[in-house]
């Protein structure tokens, strides 16, 4: 089992699942920056402790900005169908924007994590994981490149088209 890996294990382990993803770093479409790779940043044990550690703290207050950011954006059953979309809008463009800048400003394969974070935010409030990794991938429809900025319009488009599957979870 490859190093990264049983470190991950034991970081699970010990403090639970969220801690998948420490090593997730920019360079690989992820938001982590303390951590480059195995080959670069292990170097002396201390040394890699610490950076093994960074990351995790990283990593775990990306976690919670997120939880922040996805609360301001409620989009829960029981308020009006139009307050709703406003804020599957406003949230998706939001998140989008967000996901963009934390991941090495559109790094290799940043839209992944993106795709991962859209998920989360419908996920957050109770739509399926099934339904939500639908939602996630019609909205980005492939469009989002590697070391490439979205331009706001089509921030906006993944925004609408995010917004307009609401329909699809009431049934109107």
């Amino acid at each position: 089992m490859p190093w990264a890996e049983r470190m991950t294990r034991a970081l699970v382990a010990y403090y639970g699942r969220w801690a998948v993803g420490w090593e997730w770093s920019g360079r690989n479409g992820g938001p982590v920056r303390s951590w480059c790779c195995v080959g670069h940043s292990i170097t002396t044990p201390e040394q890699t402790l610490d950076r093994v550690a960074d990351a995790l703290v990283e990593w775990r207050s990306w976690l919670e900005e997120l939880a922040v950011r996805f609360e301001r954006f409620p989009i829960e059953e029981g308020r009006p169908e139009q307050e709703r979309r406003l804020a599957w809008e406003r949230g998706t463009a939001h998140l989008v924007t967000a996901v963009a800048e934390r991941t090495y400003a559109y790094d290799d394969a940043w839209y992944d994590h993106c795709r991962q974070v859209l998920r989360w935010f419908l996920e957050r409030w109770h739509v399926r994981t099934d339904q939500a990794r639908r939602l996630a991938d019609e909205a980005l429809g492939g469009r989002l490149e590697s070391w490439s900025e979205p331009s706001p319009p089509l921030i906006e488009d993944v925004a609408v088209r995010l917004a307009g599957s609401l329909s699809d979870l009431t049934g109107r």
